[in-house]
């Protein structure tokens, strides 16, 4: 453990490990012959004929021989002898719900029981204008926003043309009466 720090070897070392049944779903999971990938929002998904599967049930219709929707982990992790909290467990590392150490030690596990790489399916696209497939950054839209409010001002006291001045003579409109 070369390079960490104590306090992460220590963290490394005294970490719970997985149960018997959460590696026993590591096993089945890499023996699914599916493609894993990962979308764009992060989650582990598979695709059978069209239709998406999560890490739970797609082991299920693949060992099982039983067709579970993606939101009904709860009864696929039954059909394979998991608990309701490491069903739940799996669903939350490979949907990257990770509140905390454990969690991305098990998605860790299992995007490299799933043989699925770290990039997403579709990388998002680069706009020019420096956002990211089309939804641009906090950043940009602050600097966007300041700049426009600096460049109105500019021209206002730059032409003396204000939200009560005429265009053309500059004299006050209420002044002008």
């Amino acid at each position: 453990m070369r390079g960490l720090s104590p306090i992460a070897v220590w963290r490394r070392l005294l970490a719970p490990r997985p149960s018997a049944d959460l590696e026993r779903f590591l096993g089945l999971l890499a023996a699914t012959p599916y493609t894993w990938s990962l979308g764009l929002d992060g989650k582990l998904r598979a695709d059978d004929h069209g239709e998406p599967l999560c890490a739970v049930t797609g082991v299920a219709r693949h060992r099982a021989h039983q067709i579970f929707s993606v939101g009904d982990w709860v009864r696929a992790g039954e059909c394979l002898g998991l608990s309701y909290r490491s069903a739940g467990l799996i669903v939350d590392a490979a949907d990257a719900r990770l509140s905390n150490a454990f969690l991305k030690a098990l998605r860790a596990r299992l995007l490299l029981a799933a043989r699925a790489g770290t990039a997403p399916v579709s990388a998002p696209i680069a706009d020019p204008r420096g956002s990211w497939a089309g939804r641009p950054r906090l950043a940009t839209v602050a600097s966007r926003t300041a700049h426009r409010a600096t460049r109105q001002s500019r021209s206002r006291h730059a032409s003396n043309v204000g939200p009560h001045r005429d265009a053309v003579t500059g004299v006050s409109a209420r002044n002008a009466s």
